[in-house]
């Protein structure tokens, strides 16, 4: 039996040890990288042959209709998922071997979904994003100052004594961000962060992740159905619709006809946003293309 166990753990150190050779070889400014992966629910795929690169200090904003495969392309990013058929790699690294998970943070759909009556202050909701997924905990004192830290970032320093049952849904959405933010991540994955909340609040949301990826350098992934604010704020845009994502590095590309491409309507309010961004340049493609990554 000690025979069989020594020869797990080799294999294991093995495959870490090979991972990370392999991520030698990959660009150091990627956070994520997506080659030809291919996912599906109970045999019918839902994403195909998707190829993607996320770099430092992107900010990309992902749009599409409901069901369009949006949010299961985020939980493949972040390793909740894993392909059929392809390579996910977070740093470089296979997120099937992926260790370093202070490296990023992670706010899901349902983050507010919580119990509001359970007595937990703030301080204590976000002090518990030190929890890794094996328990540890850091010690007192860079505990204390990572949570002053991620309030100070957040805008939520006076919350901090409150009861979570006590906030509205804006604040209640900042402390899960903080949350995120305790462990200082060099990327956030955001799932439809603004769901449930009102719009001055969801500007304020969003403002919020810009300066943070301007100010603090941290690498922004959302799902948003948010198109205004995700056009006032991304850097990039990601069309997620048929299977298929179409990356638009150069914002000012996207039409209102993308928009009604990829959601199969056209949104009249949106007249607004893109009258503030430049007209596409002559010749630039007018349809969703899908990202080739170099």
């Amino acid at each position: 039996m000690a025979a069989i166990e020594n020869i797990g753990a080799n294999q294991k150190n093995n495959n870490l040890n090979s991972d990370k050779t392999q991520q030698k070889n990959f660009h150091t400014d990627e956070v994520v990288r997506l080659d030809g992966v291919t996912f599906g629910y109970n045999g019918a795929p839902v994403l195909e042959d998707i190829s993607l690169s996320v770099k430092a200090g992107d900010f990309l904003a992902l749009i599409g209709p409901n069901g369009g495969a949006k949010s299961t392309l985020m939980k493949l990013m972040v390793g909740l998922l894993w392909p059929r058929i392809g390579e996910v790699r977070l740093f470089g690294m296979d997120v099937r071997h992926f260790y370093e998970w202070n490296r990023i943070g992670y706010v899901s759909q349902n983050a507010v979904r919580v119990n509001t009556g359970f007595p937990a202050t703030v301080e204590e909701v976000v002090a518990s994003g030190f929890y890794s997924g094996f328990g540890k905990l850091f010690d007192s004192a860079r505990k204390r100052e990572a949570v002053k830290r991620a309030l100070d970032l957040t805008g939520i320093q006076a919350l901090s004594r409150r009861l979570v049952g006590e906030l509205s849904g804006g604040q209640l959405q900042k402390v899960f961000l903080a949350k995120a933010l305790v462990k200082k991540p060099e990327a956030l994955f955001l799932d439809e962060p603004t769901t449930g909340i009102d719009a001055a609040s969801s500007r304020e949301f969003y403002a919020l992740l810009k300066e943070l990826n301007l100010r603090e350098g941290i690498t922004v992934v959302v799902v948003t159905h948010d198109i205004g604010a995700a056009f006032d704020r991304a850097k990039k845009i990601g069309c997620v619709h048929g299977g298929k994502v179409y990356i638009h590095d150069n914002i000012n590309e996207v039409t209102q006809e993308h928009i009604a491409e990829v959601l199969g309507f056209r949104i009249p309010e949106l007249s607004a946003v893109f009258s503030k961004n430049r007209e596409p340049e002559t010749g630039m493609q007018q349809s969703c293309r899908p990202q080739i990554p170099t």
